[in-house]
């Protein structure tokens, strides 16, 4: 789970909804933060890690790197190394990928498991202009090798995800686990019981998510864990 000092609270209740679900106590967290994270926030956030995984471990960055896309790269860099040191693949998640449902961890490695090419995503069809036609959610499961089979992706202005999409579609397996919809800039999706003519138009209900996803991404606005909770632990 990757955060900087301006998402730490998306975060922190990322890892609370996380517990609420059962947790996932066969797996290991890693908190990946930005050096600007202050350290009671992240000891707040170790917490409440050991509370939902075996076991919760936290990196940083040496420096601050603020902004996006440049802050994100320099996260996702530094997770694919420490994985890489440690012969371990990885789940990507950042603070506004939401889990759906009781077990989703196990479902994600299950399909891991059974997989026959080097990554686990949802592969799309992207439309906006100087972008690739395909790609692979930023969200998804990556090899212990993952940074040398991109090389030096991330150290550009573009999001890694972007600059990685020919290098990753090829041998990364698609997957239905995880609904991908980024939205558009400053207008994540927002979720609500029903949608009308008078709704935003960023508006989801549940009934509009893949019914096999187990993992949302992107909402930053509580409504998608409110309305789970409420489904789910009534």
């Amino acid at each position: 789970v990757a955060f900087h000092q301006g998402d730490s609270a998306l975060a922190l209740s990322l890892l609370k909804w996380i517990k609420e679900l059962g947790g996932c106590p066969e797996h290991n967290l890693l908190l990946v933060a930005d050096a600007s994270v202050q350290w009671n926030v992240a000891l707040d956030m170790i917490a409440e890690g050991n509370k939902a995984f075996k076991n919760t471990g936290l990196i940083t960055t040496k420096e601050s790197v603020s902004g996006w896309p440049k802050g994100a790269n320099a996260l996702w860099k530094l997770a694919a190394q420490h994985c890489k040191d440690h012969h371990t693949a990885f789940l990507w998640l950042e603070p506004d990928s939401i889990p759906l449902k009781q077990g989703w961890m196990n479902e994600i490695q299950k399909a891991y498991n059974a997989r026959t090419k080097p990554f686990l995503g949802r592969i799309y069809s992207a439309t906006d202009p100087g972008v690739p036609s395909k790609m692979m959610s930023g969200i998804g499961v990556y090899p212990e090798n993952a940074i040398d089979l991109v090389g030096n992706a991330c150290d550009t202005d573009k999001a890694w995800d972007v600059v990685m999409a020919d290098l990753i579609v090829p041998k990364c397996e698609h997957t239905t686990l995880i609904h991908h919809f980024w939205g558009q800039p400053n207008l994540a999706p927002t979720f609500s019981d029903v949608r009308t003519p008078q709704s935003p138009i960023n508006t989801f209900t549940l009934e509009m998510i893949d019914p096999e996803a187990v993992i949302f991404h992107r909402s930053k606005d509580q409504t998608l864990i409110r309305l789970l909770r409420k489904k789910l632990l009534p």
